[in-house]
């Protein structure tokens, strides 16, 4: 079986994993999903990167990248923006859940010259309202050198199909071998 690092993006916390956890885990998967300071305006990327080696054990582990800086001002923009395929209760707790996030990490430059060489995946949400799916192409295959795996989600399958997402990350650790985990 794999091992999941599952990072949560700008706003967020561990919460919106929960559903595609337990369904990895029910598949016998290992699951971990460390909590960014988003909200310590302290914290920069040393500190995000501390947070998720320390919860994994690992060296070295990338970063998602996020594009945000502040709280969302306006809670139906949000619901659109990243839950606009989940159900009305699904989006309503998620945007209830969102919290500030700090400019820090985001102002920084990325402190490694090359990513470290992990086998990576890149998930790409064919309905995503929050990054343009031509972007996303653009960003796996010029900065991860990968060919994307296409989704017919919007921005948070996690939350709006975690079971199908789920099924996704199972066949990617499938197509890498034992010593190649986490995914």
């Amino acid at each position: 079986m794999a091992t999941f690092v599952l990072i949560h993006g700008a706003w967020h916390g561990p919460w919106c994993f929960d559903a595609c956890k337990a369904s990895l885990q029910a598949r016998g998967h290992t699951v971990i999903v460390p909590e960014l300071p988003a909200d310590d305006a302290s914290a920069g990327l040393d500190r995000y990167a501390r947070v998720v080696t320390d919860a994994t054990g690992a060296a070295d582990v990338p970063r998602h990248r996020r594009s945000g800086t502040s709280n969302w001002a306006d809670p139906e923009v949000a619901r659109q923006t990243f839950y606009g395929d989940c159900s009305e209760t699904v989006a309503l707790e998620a945007v209830a859940r969102l919290r500030p996030q700090a400019s820090r990490p985001e102002l920084e430059p990325w402190p490694q010259r090359r990513l470290p060489e992990v086998p990576s995946a890149y998930v790409l949400c064919t309905r995503d309202a929050a990054i343009p799916p031509d972007f996303q192409r653009v960003m796996a295959r010029d900065r991860l050198g990968i060919e994307p795996i296409e989704f017919a989600a919007g921005h948070s399958p996690f939350l709006s199909s975690p079971e199908q997402l789920a099924d996704v990350l199972t066949a990617q650790a499938a197509r890498t071998t034992p010593s190649q985990s986490p995914v």
